[in-house]
């Protein structure tokens, strides 16, 4: 069994303890600790011991210039690290892609990485399966986001990557001079309560209500409630894991009154402070899943 994190993560850490728990041998793949002197090799014409294997949890491949730990390497020599870290990041693809044509299964498979910074593509991929999503516009385009405002009068702008969300109005309109820098997502805002689901192997595995009145509960403080999904939601978060290629993944879903929206997935969600907070069992689910014995592809 194949863990790519970093070891510092406490989602990897609470897996990996798990899984030596239930007597696997586990091969860690710290890409924390790269650039380093931690080896990892791909060998060509001969076997390789280290990729037999027969599953593997893709945590995240990291290795991105705009970690914290590079912003010293990042301002002293800027290309030396792009280069190396480029580097890096085709030797590790470059295993993930030999065991996925191994048959060995990727948790999330390979397709699926990055797909957390693919928002748009994934409301619009929802939609066109009849997944309940939002109104939606993402652009950069002012007069199309002003006539959007205008016509729904109240929505949420969110950055694509990183940052709030907030309330914006036609009648105040300074927010359009953003997006000349950035596209943004402007969305119809309709008032509710935010949930988040767990989907593993085409399975709900655990769901909460947050508690909070914040538009980003991940930014404000929060209480979860462990709940168990109305019908309808559970099969709408099953199917759009499906339609995304995603063996596990964290859902957000708006809740209303008279309805519900899927507002994304991420294929690498946290899950170790839902657990404590909600009472779940989300890594014990996974860990399960991750020590089942033979592979199955």
């Amino acid at each position: 069994m194949i863990i790519v994190g970093e070891g510092a993560d406490d989602q990897v850490q609470v897996i990996d303890a798990l899984l030596v728990a239930r007597g696997c041998q586990v091969i860690r793949w710290d890409v924390g600790a790269w650039p380093g002197r931690q080896a990892l090799s791909l060998t060509v014409g001969a076997p390789d011991p280290e990729l037999d294997v027969a599953r593997a949890w893709i945590r995240g491949v990291g290795l991105r210039p705009d970690e914290a730990r590079f912003e010293a390497a990042l301002r002293e020599h800027p290309y030396t690290l792009i280069e190396q870290l480029r580097a890096l990041r085709s030797l590790v693809r470059s295993c993930l892609r030999t065991l996925d044509a191994r048959g060995v299964e990727l948790v999330n498979p390979l397709p699926t990485l990055g797909l957390g910074h693919l928002r748009p593509w994934q409301l619009r991929r929802l939609a066109d399966a009849d997944v309940p999503v939002l109104p939606t516009l993402v652009t950069t385009d002012d007069a199309a986001a002003l006539a959007f405002v205008a016509r729904h009068r109240e929505v949420t702008l969110r950055p694509l990557i990183g940052g709030a969300a907030r309330i914006v109005r036609a009648d105040a309109p300074a927010w359009v001079a953003r997006l000349e820098h950035a596209p943004a997502q402007l969305s119809v805002h309709r008032p509710g309560h935010a949930l988040r689901a767990y989907v593993l192997a085409g399975e709900v595995i655990a769901a909460g209500r947050v508690h909070t009145d914040a538009l980003e509960y991940r930014l404000g403080e929060h209480e979860l409630e462990r709940v168990e999904p109305e019908p309808a939601i559970a099969a709408a978060v099953v199917k759009a894991a499906r339609l995304l290629g995603l063996t596990f993944a964290g859902v957000d879903v708006r809740v209303f009154d008279d309805g519900f929206a899927v507002h994304g997935l991420n294929p690498s969600p946290m899950f170790t402070g839902f657990d404590r907070l909600a009472g779940t069992d989300v890594a014990e689910r996974l860990a399960d899943h991750l020590a089942r014995p033979g592979r199955t592809r």
